[in-house]
């Protein structure tokens, strides 16, 4: 079944809010609470989903793409500018989630390569992402596209709950 990967419209917010939850639930599943996971909310997710919509579509350093089957859609990828980095020659992947039920079936993959491929045409020379720590099916996935682990560590609260993130980097020349 093909794949289209396209910019996310305003119509795609609650799938896409349904996909960050259903995605957080899987992907971290044993990293992070179970109540807090449990506690993630489609709608309030959907407000800020339609908050990052309307975001791709202004700013010129940001793309929110979706991954559209038939219609449906089912994964979605953030990126642009680095946000820790001052360089200008670097992007950043903020987010890759796909449904659960599609994982293993090259979606993510073709995310990652049409966030790659706008990067790149963007003029940025290297990406960067941030693998939560203990996230191995994560790792695993970024190091098949060559993404290697910079030993740059991050510890980071979010939602109340401490993370370690690892940084990892490509070059996209």
């Amino acid at each position: 079944m093909p794949t289209l990967i396209r910019p996310a419209c305003p119509q795609d917010a609650h799938a896409l809010a349904s996909i960050f939850v259903d995605g957080w639930r899987f992907a971290y599943e044993g990293l992070l609470p179970r109540a807090f996971l449990a506690s993630l909310d489609v709608c309030e997710r959907e407000r800020q989903q339609k908050e990052l919509i309307e975001r791709s579509v202004r700013a010129a350093d940001y793309w929110l793409r979706a991954a559209d089957r038939e219609g449906v859609v089912v994964g979605v990828c953030a990126f642009g500018k680095c946000r820790e980095n001052n360089s200008e020659n670097t992007g950043e992947i903020y987010a890759l989630y796909l449904n659960p039920n599609n994982v293993g079936q090259g979606i993510g993959f073709s995310l990652m390569q049409n966030a790659l491929a706008q990067l790149s045409y963007e003029g940025f020379t290297q990406a960067s992402l941030w693998v939560l720590d203990g996230n191995s099916r994560a790792l695993s996935f970024y190091q098949k596209f060559g993404f290697i682990l910079t030993g740059k560590t991050k510890h980071e609260e979010m939602f109340g709950i401490k993370l370690l993130e690892r940084e990892m980097e490509i070059s996209l020349i």
